[in-house]
């Protein structure tokens, strides 16, 4: 991780200008500082020089890995930059490195899924939103070309579509993908009412649900970057392929309703 090694880098510089120009040793704060800066702004820059190498509109069959490594890095520089700091519970509880899951969360914010990304980064997550996303300018380019898929939840014939062509990314493409139940943020933190039809992907792909608890990610842009924001993933159960071949996507949404709801009952924050 880029963010990880950044630091070192920075002291490097830091003390190789004040060693080599005889400057005094103080001023190795401020270039600590702007060099760790600097490399982060040209990890940025380039990611823009970049974003024209990736299609707008053709969605590839496999994600690409050079924008799905900008994409990540890009998420968790943005993590560290906005002060949060993440208590992640249940990591035990996935499966062997190379499985094929869905990932199955309640909705907070924006950083729910770059929290995810992030810290299960050893399984190739993308996510299904919506198709504004992908309209926005440099990023909707690396959403699209690391496997992010577009849903059009107005239109059914679409929608089942994109169910379909998840199903066939997990069982055949070797992706994992991530969906929101409720189909919207929660603004209280409540949990909303599930739609089942997310889980049509996994009973199609015949493939294991990692289910995954969110708590105070809608916290971090009233606070951050100026105030660290503590928030909590907890994976809080590993539905194998057995599981999800032998009941209905409405047993499966009701199943991990209930779960979420006796792990964390629903209450204002």
């Amino acid at each position: 991780m880029l963010i990880r090694i950044y630091p070192f880098l920075a002291l490097g510089g830091a003390v190789w200008t004040v060693v080599g120009t005889g400057i005094h040793p103080l001023w190795g704060i401020p270039l600590l500082l702007g060099y760790f800066l600097g490399l982060i702004a040209l990890f940025f820059l380039l990611g823009i020089l970049m974003s024209p190498c990736f299609s707008k509109k053709e969605q590839p069959k496999k994600p690409n890995p050079v924008a799905r490594f900008m994409l990540v890095e890009a998420y968790a520089m943005a993590l560290v930059f906005m002060q949060v700091h993440a208590r992640v519970k249940g990591l035990d509880k996935l499966p062997k490195k190379g499985t094929t899951f869905l990932v199955v969360s309640n909705h907070l914010s924006n950083y729910d899924h770059m929290l995810m990304i992030v810290k299960m980064r050893k399984f190739p997550i993308s996510f299904i939103s919506k198709p504004e996303n992908f309209q926005i300018p440099i990023v909707g380019r690396y959403l699209r070309n690391a496997g992010f898929l577009s849903i059009d939840r107005k239109r059914a014939r679409n929608a089942i579509a994109t169910v379909n062509e998840t199903a066939e990314r997990i069982s055949e493409g070797g992706m994992c993908y991530g969906v929101f139940p409720e189909g919207t943020r929660s603004r209280t933190g409540k949990l909303l009412p599930f739609h089942s039809g997310v889980f049509l992907t996994a009973t199609k792909a015949r493939a294991p649900i990692v289910v995954v608890h969110m708590k105070g990610t809608q916290r971090v842009n009233r606070r951050g970057p100026w105030l660290p924001t503590r928030v909590e993933m907890d994976i809080l159960e590993y539905l194998d392929a057995d599981f999800v071949t032998s009941h209905t996507d409405m047993e499966i949404c009701q199943h991990t309703y209930e779960l979420m709801l006796e792990k964390f009952p629903n209450s204002e924050e």
